[in-house]
């Protein structure tokens, strides 16, 4: 992001997702929560170098952006229930494991109303691949617009 630009607000977010067909809110809470998968464990990684002040900075600004991200997924989800659809399969994963093996690796189901870690509604989890994508098939889509799933 530049130094320029500002992060759309949390309102202009839910204004901008009201468009979106039920499998691009579930794509995009996957892409958020890969993202902060990725985030927290970069995180992580820097806390062996916080004495250097950059590296302090860069964690900083990535708690920020953890907490906008969590943040969209709560909306995503608050849309994908208010059109009426369970959320309890939004997203699923691992939770991410501290530098001590803190946070464990159990499963984590974001949505349905499920608490993450000291009661965080968005514990931080990288989503698992279908089944039939970790086996390695490649499937088509059945309804001719040429789409190819894995």
């Amino acid at each position: 992001m530049s130094a320029t630009s500002a992060p759309i607000t949390p309102e202009a977010f839910l204004v901008a997702i009201k468009e979106l067909e039920l499998e691009q809110l579930h794509a995009e809470a996957a892409r958020l929560q890969n993202s902060l998968y990725h985030l927290a464990r970069s995180n992580i990684a820097l806390q062996e170098f916080q004495n250097d002040p950059e590296l302090k900075e860069a964690i900083a600004d990535n708690e920020i952006t953890i907490q906008r991200q969590k943040q969209r997924v709560q909306i995503i989800v608050e849309e994908i229930q208010r059109r009426g659809f369970p959320t309890d399969h939004v997203v699923w994963g691992n939770a991410v494991d501290g530098p001590n093996g803190e946070g464990g690796s159990a499963d984590t189901q974001v949505g349905g109303g499920q608490q993450g870690e000291e009661g965080d509604p968005m514990a931080i989890a990288r989503p698992e691949p279908p089944a039939r994508a970790r086996e390695g098939e490649v499937h088509t889509d059945d309804h001719g617009d040429g789409g190819v799933y894995l």
